[in-house]
């Protein structure tokens, strides 16, 4: 009986495990769309930091969309409930392909809420 027990136990156990998957959702606002084609944005997770996978295509020069050099920025901007809060600013250059950027330092802060992804120009320092 005892054997039973532990089966129903492990059952449900891996049961809740397998069920365990992120349901977050990533918007992208390109403001480099004339120049960089982003697409196929996939969250990823690596040591548990949430990380987004993007595959994209240079169209132009960024100088051609108004950026004063090859180096761009993003920024990560968590949306739960009508509140927006700020996550994660970086610089990037679109040289490696496929790309993987962190979006949060854990998964945590993030939850199964959606974050929303904003490619730009670099400002200068």
């Amino acid at each position: 009986m005892a054997e039973l027990r532990y089966s129903f136990l492990l059952f449900f156990m891996i049961s809740a495990c397998s069920q365990a998957t992120s349901n977050t959702k990533v918007s992208i606002n390109n403001q480099l769309s004339n120049c960089i084609k982003i697409g196929n944005p996939e969250v990823i997770y690596k040591s548990g930091i949430p990380m987004l996978g993007i595959s994209h295509q240079q169209l132009k020069s960024t100088s051609q969309c108004g950026c004063k050099s090859a180096i761009s920025q993003y920024s990560s901007r968590l949306e739960m409930d009508g509140y927006k809060s700020e996550l994660l600013t970086a610089k990037l250059t679109f040289r490696d392909k496929p790309l993987i950027i962190p979006l949060a330092t854990s998964k945590e802060i993030i939850g199964d809420y959606s974050v929303l992804v904003n490619f730009s120009c670099a400002l200068a320092d």
